[in-house]
């Protein structure tokens, strides 16, 4: 289950893609994916809704994709380059004198 918004900038709705690639409309579960969505319990929402097969298939044809959060605050950015770590480590080691 994959959570997005679909339709125009600013006009977003908030859908579902599930496992199967079917495009479903979360409208009648949240009016929009953001970070109070997030907080409370706003996965267990769509995946029960899923499950019940409740929510209506959207058309995916000329529908554009958006952002899959409504004004995120603040992002971090993790990155884990191990090699990259260890060929500057092992730099500074052959410049540090013996």
């Amino acid at each position: 289950m994959k959570l997005l918004r679909i339709g125009a900038p600013g006009d977003e709705q908030p859908a579902v893609r599930t496992g199967e690639g079917r495009l479903l409309d979360l409208s009648s579960t949240t009016s929009d994916i953001d970070g109070a969505f997030l907080a409370s319990d706003g996965l267990d929402r769509p995946r029960a809704a899923v499950a019940a097969g409740s929510l209506p298939e959207l058309d995916p044809d000329g529908l554009r994709i958006g952002a899959p959060v409504a004004c995120p605050g603040d992002t971090v950015e993790l990155a884990v380059d191990g090699l990259g770590a260890q060929r500057q480590t092992f730099a500074q080691a052959r410049k540090a004198p013996r």
